[in-house]
């Protein structure tokens, strides 16, 4: 096997570990990117449809979740993800939700900027090296591969999580640390939820503003805001994605749809019971069309006990109250988060606990870790991509002024 020697191995040559790699580089240290897949960045590629939403304006610590404390300080030192792709010849374009884009509209332009700005700083790839085991030695790390076996003064971990297996982030690299570092549990997040088929196949396809409530034994859990999109067998949507993080599959969980979200509960009440006037001589299937599309109205009468081929005038007082109330609580169990191979990102992984300020390990000194693979998620909108670029940027750093400062 080949015998390669470097300064900073960096495990994974995704988001995080180009950004670290690139980062190190830039302080004059050698720095070799060890990827499992033919080519590096192949999960940017898929990201904003893409597109690749790489950023946000809104800086909100609330927008990321996990327990790394020093999360907030992190992606705060990194920035404006706009001027740090700027300033490697990426620029870039701010929608009205402050989602930001490349100018050019492309994933790979993105790729592009990161790899262009690595090499051009001397840091090398090893591709279509899937990593079998990492051993502290002497000095350092050596790193085993199928391609060769690497000597590390440092390592950067960013392996990813274990969302979209198919770009090589299956969750069996947390396997190579084991011996020093156990991840909490990994949860699909951004994800589709599942619920009962037989609540939603008459709407699937069906888009719906809503305030979207999920409840964990009957308490309060999470909400969120915005269109949710009717799927095969679950709820979908941004709104719904945002929740997905908090599905439990051992607890008993509900998500409730609160209709029409920028009205209020008596604007609702009022505007069902002038429809129920208005259109009494009508089937009950024509009823709530000012309201809503036909095929949902045909649903919310249907759970309220009416048949869509009943007179309006004949619907029996009991089931006319339960109208509004479906409105306001539609609620759908919980079956589970779709599976990983659904789910744009994972929640979990390294606890904070176990990484110091600079996200090295406190179990194994010169281990730093970058990205996704830490115990940080954050909502749709690109703050998942701002992490792993402030945290490839904050470890690519730390690690390279640790050589330095050991004479390196």
């Amino acid at each position: 096997m080949k015998q390669m020697k470097t300064d900073i191995a960096v495990i994974g040559g995704g988001a995080a570990g180009l950004a670290a790699a690139s980062e190190a580089a830039r302080s004059g240290v050698r720095v070799l990117i060890v990827e499992r897949l033919p080519r590096v960045g192949k999960k940017i590629l898929l990201t904003g449809n893409g597109r690749c939403n790489l950023g946000n304006r809104d800086r909100d610590p609330a927008n990321w979740n996990g327990s790394v404390r020093e999360r907030d300080a992190i992606l705060t030192a990194f920035g404006d993800p706009e001027a740090y792709f700027s300033a490697r010849g990426l620029y870039c374009r701010t929608d009205q939700d402050g989602r930001i884009y490349p100018m050019s509209n492309m994933a790979a332009s993105v790729l592009d900027a990161l790899r262009f700005d690595a090499a051009a700083h001397g840091a090398e790839m090893l591709c279509d090296a899937p990593v079998t085991a990492i051993r502290q030695e002497k000095g350092g790390f050596c790193v085993d591969s199928e391609q060769a076996s690497v000597f590390a003064r440092k390592v950067i971990f960013a392996v990813g999580g274990a969302a979209a297996p198919s770009c090589g982030t299956d969750g069996s690299a947390f396997s190579l640390i084991r011996q020093w570092h156990k991840p909490s549990s990994l949860i699909p997040a951004l994800a589709p939820i599942k619920t009962d088929p037989k609540l939603v196949s008459a709407l699937k396809g069906m888009r719906l503003a809503a305030h979207v409530i999920l409840d964990t034994d009957g308490r309060f859990t999470a909400d969120s805001e915005g269109e949710v999109q009717f799927a095969d067998g679950a709820l979908s949507g941004i709104c719904v994605f945002d929740l997905s993080r908090h599905v439990r599959t051992d607890r008993r969980q509900t998500l409730s749809l609160r209709l029409l979200p920028a009205w209020s509960d008596e604007q609702i009440h009022r505007s069902v019971k002038s429809l129920l006037g208005m259109r009494c001589d009508l089937p009950a299937e024509d009823l709530l069309t000012g309201l809503v599309p036909k095929r949902v109205g045909q649903v919310i009468l249907k759970n309220c006990g009416i048949s869509p081929s009943m007179i309006v005038s004949q619907i029996p007082r009991e089931n006319r109250r339960l109208i509004p109330i479906q409105f306001l609580c539609w609620q759908f169990p919980v079956r589970a988060a779709a599976s990983f191979s659904a789910a744009q990102v994972t929640a979990g992984g390294i606890k904070g606990e176990d990484v110091d300020e600079n996200l090295m390990s406190r179990r194994c000194k010169g281990l730093y870790f970058a990205g996704e693979c830490l115990d940080v998620d954050g909502r749709c909108g690109g703050f998942n991509l701002q992490w792993a670029w402030a945290s490839g940027v904050h470890t690519g750093r730390a690690a390279a002024l640790a050589l330095q400062s050991e004479g390196v």
